[in-house]
């Protein structure tokens, strides 16, 4: 290694001319790749980059397209009729058109090493020229871009939007660039920090390279940094600092290239030259097209997005963007459904007249003869959009339509329901998307009372004549029984009266002649019935039976007494409370609510101690009680092994009193808690698991 004196007491080490042999050949071949690049780039003359894009109000998509010549300036006057946007490769129209101004995200990378530290006569250095020279840039956008600073074994600033801030950091470091060596390991660390989410949608990202000549192994690794740039989108400004002897060196135009490649510009400093205003790198990025247009894709994934420029002189076409799509159906719930409804006569009978009972059947006066339904939309994906169409279902058939505003709200007509029965009701909804969903099957029992009173007058004249046909023969064979049970005996008609014949009233007789006598009636003495329809029978018990079950020798039946049941609640008062059993998998229904109606529900899998039995291996035989309190339910563990949890968390042992919307699991099975009035729903919270947690 030879060391050469170059005067201003600066050396040179001189490697080997072999070593240098090695390092041209490998230079002069990055430097015909990359100038065939350069030279494609310079014939396009424009470029166009598809900076950012939001999908936040699907269908309509928002997307900034970034428009520059080649030696950084934008390109502006650009109208809709010029502009084509191409979403999985289908051609849409482009509306909205906007230029607008924005802040650039704007990174400054400084590599130090011994070409800093050289001072002139003056005794100042390259490096607090430098300095010098950045102190003085006049910012035209305080506080809207986005400043970062990276010093090699210095102070870091990451994301300021405050220019002094920057300068100050800047100002505050003074580094003995001496000892330094330098490297591409800060400029890949920039364009790390470069590639983070913006401040704001639309800025421009650029990189400001200030370093000394770089040794020949970390200025190979120039190209693919320079690839990922273009990749990101990344415009890469280069000031070189040197003596002048190195202007015309391999090393000098390799990071002359890299920044040619990422439309960058570059600048060589040896310390007398006038340091550039960073405002002409800076504003012509703060301009940029803001556009928008309607999203055909209704499904989830990954398409392209590219945008077509054609003007006058010449065309260009954007690289392709890769956009996540995340778009899932809508998904709705009946909102406060009624569990039961009463249809009852408006009117009571003793109101109205016989005429009036007759003429107007009593179907026509029940009440009521509409229910007002509501459905809640929700939109799985997080992306709000706008609704189509909405219908209502009754027992499978459509009952109701809406296809203006509101969606939300039904009117179901009652009056062809005259009998008690069970309803199924079930919604859908079509989105702008065309994705259509619905509710599960909701199950409502309708209740139709008949009139309390003079309710034979609301019969029709022939249902009146099958009464009485019907009575008259129940009377019959009342009448039959009876006289074969010998309850009733019937009169025989002409029956000769037997009299003893008076003495006195026979004046005269003939001797020898018996007179004739009258039977005495005695008194009719009862006898004992034994007709078994009459007769009480008992009923003797097998010896065998009685022993075996401790009986008496007599069995009774006594009166049942009142058995232990669940409260219910009156038929006037609809169920406020339900569980909702959650869906196994993403393609299954939630399952049908289940109404809480008593004071005290426990949730096992033995028929005989639970009071709502769900067949789940992964559950106790009495695995959890709810205890209704204050309008709602406590949830209580009763010592399982799986455990309770409420929201992804473990119910404590004194309980959770639970909300509207709360997630319940006992075991594998999930219900979610429904009001139909809810105060507050409480959000779940859901604490990530460590694999060092206990549980």
């Amino acid at each position: 290694m030879q060391r050469i004196r170059t005067g201003g007491d600066r050396f040179i080490r001189r490697r080997p001319r072999s070593i240098d042999c090695l390092a041209g050949v490998i230079l002069l071949l990055w430097l015909a790749l990359s100038g065939a690049v350069t030279t494609a780039t310079a014939q396009e003359m424009i470029t166009a980059r598809v900076s950012a894009l939001d999908t936040s109000a699907l269908p309509e998509v928002q997307l900034f397209l970034d428009l520059h010549a080649t030696d950084g300036t934008f390109i502006s006057g650009v109208t809709t009729e010029q502009l084509t946007v191409f979403e999985n490769n289908t051609p849409l129209a482009i509306s909205n058109l906007q230029q607008m101004r924005v802040g650039v995200q704007f990174v400054t990378a400084i590599t130090l090493g011994p070409a800093f530290g050289v001072r002139d006569g003056s005794g100042i250095s390259r490096y607090e020229y430098l300095v010098q020279g950045l102190q003085s840039w006049q910012w035209k956008t305080a506080n809207q871009d986005d400043l970062s600073l990276l010093i090699s074994s210095g102070p870091e600033l990451i994301h300021s939007n405050s220019p002094a801030e920057w300068l100050q950091t800047l100002a505050g470091f003074q580094p003995d660039a001496r000892q330094q060596t330098p490297s591409l390991q800060l400029l890949n660390r920039a364009l790390d920090v470069a590639t983070d989410a913006p401040s704001q949608p639309g800025m421009d990202r650029v990189v400001l390279f200030i370093t000394p000549p770089l040794g020949t192994e970390a200025a190979v690794g120039l190209q693919s940094i320079a690839e990922r740039a273009r990749q990101e989108g990344i415009r890469i400004n280069v000031w070189l600092v040197a003596s002048p002897e190195y202007r015309e060196l391999i090393q000098a135009d390799m990071l002359a290239q890299l920044a040619s490649q990422t439309t960058g510009k570059f600048f060589f400093f040896s310390g007398t030259e006038t340091v550039p205003d960073l405002e002409s790198y800076l504003e012509p990025q703060r301009a940029i097209y803001s556009m928008s247009y309607l999203s055909e894709i209704t499904s989830t994934g990954a398409f392209p997005v590219r945008i077509e420029v054609n003007l006058a002189e010449t065309s260009v076409v954007t690289p392709d963007k890769l956009v996540q799509f995340n778009i899932q159906p809508p998904n709705l719930v009946f909102l406060a459904a009624p569990v039961e409804i009463v249809r009852a006569s408006a009117e009571p009978s003793s109101n109205r007249s016989a005429a009036q009972t007759t003429a107007v059947p009593w179907e026509e006066s029940l009440a009521p003869t509409v229910q007002a339904l509501q459905i809640m939309v929700e939109f799985p994906d997080g992306r709000i959009r706008d609704l189509k169409r909405s219908a209502l279902f009754v027992n499978g058939v459509m009952e109701a339509e809406n296809t203006q505003p509101p969606f939300d709200e039904f009117i179901w007509s009652l009056e062809q329901i005259t009998q008690t029965q069970q309803i199924v009701l079930r919604a859908e909804v079509t989105d702008s998307l065309g994705l259509t969903s619905s509710t599960v099957d909701f199950p409502v029992q309708v209740t139709v009372q008949m009139p309390e009173s003079n309710i034979l007058g609301a019969l029709s004249t022939r249902n009146l004549i099958l009464i009485a046909a019907s009575i008259g023969l129940a009377g019959l064979v009342l009448g039959l029984v009876l006289v074969i049970g010998g309850r009733i005996k019937p009169r025989i008609s002409g029956r000769p009266e037997v009299q003893r014949a008076s003495l006195s009233q026979s004046p005269t007789r003939p001797v020898g002649q018996t007179i004739p006598t009258q039977p005495v009636r005695k008194k009719a003495v009862p006898k004992r019935r034994t007709d078994p329809v009459t007769q009480p029978v008992n009923i003797p018990q097998p010896a065998g039976m009685r022993k075996r079950w401790g009986l008496p020798n007599q069995l009774h039946f006594p009166v049942v007494s009142a058995l232990k049941r669940p409260p219910t609640r009156p038929a006037n008062q609809p169920c406020m409370l339900f569980l909702e059993p959650l869906p196994v998998s993403e393609e299954s229904a939630p399952g049908t609510p289940v109404a809480l109606v008593a004071d005290e529900i426990i949730l096992g899998r033995n028929a005989g101690k639970a009071t709502l039995i769900i067949n789940e291996p992964s559950l106790e035989e009495v695995h959890a009680v709810m205890v209704r309190e204050d309008g709602s339910f406590r949830l209580r563990d009763a010592g399982s092994t799986a455990g309770t949890w409420i929201n992804f968390v473990p119910v404590p042992e004194e309980g959770t009193l639970l909300s509207h919307g709360d997630i319940l699991h006992v075991g594998r099975v999930g219900f979610r808690f429904i009001q139909r009035s809810p105060g507050h729903t409480r959000k779940p919270s859901v604490t990530p698991y460590h694999p060092t947690d206990t549980l």
